[in-house]
């Protein structure tokens, strides 16, 4: 659950920008491009379907990754979990 979670330190925070957002409603999956402080943008499949605006910055919450999954192809990535968010100023 989401105390636990908090408790352990399972999770990590991200802030940046969002570029570009795509929803897949058959999968429900929400697919963004983030763009952190420095200027890397990357691009994130989250689990669930998440109404963000394009062009707000925002700090995410996500689950830690905890598997590797550098073998897997695209198509089969799993998406993140995302515990929450928080619109931040610009």
């Amino acid at each position: 659950d989401l105390y636990r979670t908090a408790k352990a330190h399972n999770y990590e925070a991200a802030d940046g920008i969002v570029r570009d957002l795509k929803q897949n409603k058959l999968r429900k999956r929400t697919e963004l491009l983030f763009e952190d402080q420095g200027g890397d943008v990357q691009r994130l499949i989250l689990e669930g379907l998440h109404h963000l605006q394009i062009g707000a910055a925002y700090r995410l919450y996500l689950q830690k990754v905890t598997v590797d999954l550098t073998s897997v192809p695209e198509a089969l990535l799993p998406g993140r979990t995302m515990l929450g968010y928080e619109m931040l100023d610009a």
